[in-house]
């Protein structure tokens, strides 16, 4: 089973292909975009700066899938600036929309954009637990600061608790981090 552009044995079935290639692909529009996914990865993994080109025209296109590929590709190029698209983005997004948003930053961001982090954590309400198993340590410590701070304790979900099929879909880890 594939995650992303990597596959459970964490090879990356496009890693051979040069990078014109991957983009013949990944730019056709005929193909569809499932199909073009793990080619745009791989492009993102190799931090093809054309990428951020790309998420942009998905992120206005107004379809979920393309929607939710752009903050995929977006949180494995892991650049500054995609980290920062990723942080607009949130400021105009739903509340559904932005727990995603979280969930994703929350496996990239380091110590350097953790004060920004922080501030999106307080803008969202915790009414339900955070699937935090694959958080670096800086994230779940914001989260921890930031719950102190309204005097609440972070609901995280343990380790050991089972994963429903949505759960899975955004397991994705990231190669990339800024």
């Amino acid at each position: 089973m594939f995650t992303g552009a990597t596959s459970e044995n964490g090879e990356r079935p496009y890693s051979d292909i040069d990078s014109t290639n991957l983009w013949k692909i990944a730019s056709d529009s005929s193909i569809l975009l499932i199909l073009r996914e793990n080619p745009l990865l791989e492009l993102a993994i190799r931090a093809d700066s054309k990428i951020l080109l790309v998420c942009d025209t998905l992120l206005e296109s107004g379809e979920l899938d393309e929607w939710y590929l752009a903050i995929q590709l977006l949180c494995t190029l892991g650049t500054k600036n995609a980290v920062q698209r990723l942080l607009v983005l949130y400021e105009i997004s739903d509340a559904t929309d932005k727990e995603l948003i979280v969930r994703m930053l929350s496996r990239i961001i380091i110590r350097r954009r953790a004060k920004r982090f922080r501030k999106t954590l307080k803008s969202l309400s915790f009414t339900e637990p955070m699937d935090s198993v694959d958080w670096r340590k800086i994230a779940i410590r914001m989260l921890t600061e930031v719950c102190s701070v309204f005097g609440t304790s972070p609901l995280m979900i343990p380790l050991d608790s089972p994963k429903t099929e949505e759960d899975n879909m955004y397991s994705r880890k990231p190669v990339r981090n800024y």
